[in-house]
């Protein structure tokens, strides 16, 4: 077996958010739908449940995985970085998402809006 030669994965950061979630596939469809991500990996096993997911968020790879057995569901947060915080806001209440604050320019110089997947 050839050695690698990096620790990190092509197309990967050195940090890297995990999510362990009640309801993986309705986050993968919103994700998909709400900022665009795109699938890189996914695995399923014989039950068709998602057991390891990858999708890449524009310059990013988040993965992810239903819950389940000692994997507990895991709360967390992101702060993900576009171009136009008004429109993917919208996009994401479109997607399904529920508004958590409504975007604003914040007073250390991002403009943000707050959401919550379904």
């Amino acid at each position: 077996m050839a050695k690698a030669k990096s620790a990190i994965p092509a197309g990967f950061r050195s940090l890297t958010q995990y999510l362990i979630l009640d309801r993986v596939a309705g986050f993968q469809k919103f994700i998909e739908g709400a900022f665009g991500a795109t699938e890189k990996f996914l695995l399923r096993d014989a039950d068709g449940v998602i057991r390891h997911a990858e999708a890449r968020l524009g310059e990013s790879i988040i993965e992810f995985a239903q819950a389940g057995g000692q994997y507990l569901a895991m709360p967390a947060g992101l702060h993900y970085y576009v171009k136009n915080s008004d429109q993917v806001y919208a996009q994401a209440l479109k997607s399904g998402g529920t508004s958590l604050y409504e975007p604003a320019n914040r007073d250390y110089g991002d403009r943000e809006a707050g959401v919550r997947d379904p």
